[in-house]
Parts: structure tokens; sequence; C-alpha cells
């Protein structure tokens, strides 16, 4: 099963989030360079991760060591906390750990909370609980590297380890997605730049180095969607913070957002949303 990579948009100083998720819609194979940790709130979330599928129950956690491949199953009325983090938010120099000591600790530690002691679960139950409130309800970073630090120390010290050669062999091609990841950030960074202007397929393919055909197949591989609907997808995302952040027509909100019209924003905002841009600003400003 191929994988796509993901690159994680950070909503703070802080280079990591804290996301609520449901299992009404399958999360497609992908994979990153930051850690992933699933905790399990209701019922039970089914996911893929180094050839194998898993169940994780209510009260259980699961680690996703960096650039391995995983995805997520479709299992209604199950809800889970998700917490990605860039190990860059240590300090490594501090800690005395190489970054490459501080990728090994989670790459070595058994994954699933059900090889824990039970006191262990739930001390990370804990810290994750107090991670997401932080985040959540927009606590100072300081908050939230309190308990990422207190999450690395138990991962450290009291989370069982051992080495796998699944996780050995998705070690070794670690390089690659890194090498891969790093082709692709500059593109991230024109768009983040240049998004409200007009952006070519050959103006990013050029960026690349690489040829447009070239590029395509690239891009699509590696990210699980075309450079056109990235960049449409970005503009609808920031729109749609527009919209509810000021008042601005929604002729003011195309042009800042890179639509060429009225029309064309509307439409591509309807059939990605499942409502006008109209509709979408009422229903979150009556809430």
């Amino acid at each position: 099963m191929s994988s796509y990579i993901e690159i994680p948009e950070w909503p703070g100083s802080l280079p990591g989030r804290c996301l609520a998720g449901n299992g009404f819609a399958p999360v497609a194979p992908h994979r990153h360079k930051e850690i992933e940790i699933i905790q399990a709130r209701q019922g039970q979330t089914k996911l893929g991760c180094l050839g194998q599928t898993y169940t994780v129950s209510a009260g259980e956690i699961f680690i996703i060591p960096s650039g391995v491949p995983h995805y997520c199953l479709t299992t209604p009325n199950s809800l889970r906390n998700v917490f990605q983090f860039n190990l860059s938010i240590y300090d490594a120099t501090l800690l005395h750990l190489t970054n490459a000591q501080l990728a090994t600790l989670f790459q070595s530690c058994a994954l699933h909370s059900r090889q824990w002691p039970p006191a262990v679960t739930d001390k990370l139950n804990r810290c994750l609980f107090a991670l997401f409130e932080a985040e959540t309800q927009h606590h100072s970073p300081a908050q939230m590297l309190s308990q990422l630090y207190t999450l690395l120390d138990l991962v450290e010290r009291e989370v069982p380890h051992r080495h796998t050669p699944a996780i050995a062999s998705a070690v070794k091609h670690n390089a690659h997605a890194n090498a891969t990841i790093q082709q692709l950030i500059p593109i991230y960074d024109y768009i983040e730049s240049h998004y409200f202007e007009p952006i070519s397929l050959q103006d990013v393919a050029d960026l690349a180095g690489f040829n447009a055909q070239y590029f395509t197949r690239f891009f699509k591989r590696n990210t699980g969607t075309t450079f056109k609907q990235f960049l449409n997808e970005y503009r609808l995302m920031k729109a749609s913070y527009l919209l509810v952040e000021n008042d601005q027509s929604m002729a003011e909100i195309a042009t800042r957002c890179g639509f060429q019209s009225v029309k064309t924003f509307q439409h591509e905002f309807k059939q990605k949303m499942g409502t006008s841009p109209l509709k979408y600003r009422k229903a979150l400003l009556a809430h």
C-alpha cells in the first residue's frame, strides 16, 4: 500500500499540534517526519502501521515513530486525540542527546500501550490530556512544553523498549522520506507567500528544479494529490478563515485568496465544503 508524505501546519509558535478525530472517515496511508501519538478516548480506533492492523481501545495509546507509514480505518462511534510534534521541539543540547538519539527513543519503545504496565499508561494518559487542554485552551507555550518534556521522560524511563525488524526497516527508508520532505518544503513556503497571486505549474516546477511533467508525478506521488488540487484547497482553507475573522465581501475574500473571480470562488467553495461561502459564514457566526 503506497503512502504519501504529509507536512503538517502548526497552529502556533511550537512545531506541534493536537487534533480531535472521529472514525467516520478513513485516513489514507501517509507518513511524516513528526512523531504521532494516538490516544483513544471512546470506542475503538483501528489503524495500520508496520504491516499490521491494530485495534486501539478507549484508554489505550499508540505511538507512531518518525517516517513510519500509517493509516486509520473507518470506526464509527469512536473518538481519539491525535498529537503530532517535530523532535526539534526539544532542546537536544540541554538534554545531552543528539537528534538521532531522540528519534531512537520513540523508534525503540513498545508502540501499543497494551504492552505497557497499566500505571505507565495512566501517567501518559494524564500527560496527554493535559497537553491537549494546554493547546486547545490556548495556554502558554511554556505549559505545552512542560507536558512535552514530561512525555519524553515517560517514554525514556517508563515505557518498555524493544527493537523490532519492522521498525528498523522503516527507519532505513526514513532518510529518503526526509530528503523528499526537504524538496517539498520550498514549494509549500512559496505557496504560503504567493497563494494570493497567479501560480503556474511551471513556476513551482522551476523552483523544484524539475520539468513540469516530472514535477506533476513527483508531487502527486508524495502528497497524494495534484498540485492544482493542493493549491486550490490551500486557498479555500485561507478563505474559510477569513470568512469568520472579518466582514469582508465575497469579492474581497476571493481576491485575497487568489481566485480569479467571485463566481469561481463560490463554485469551488461549495464543491469542497458542501455549502456556499455566505451560508458557511452565517452558520459559524451563529454559534
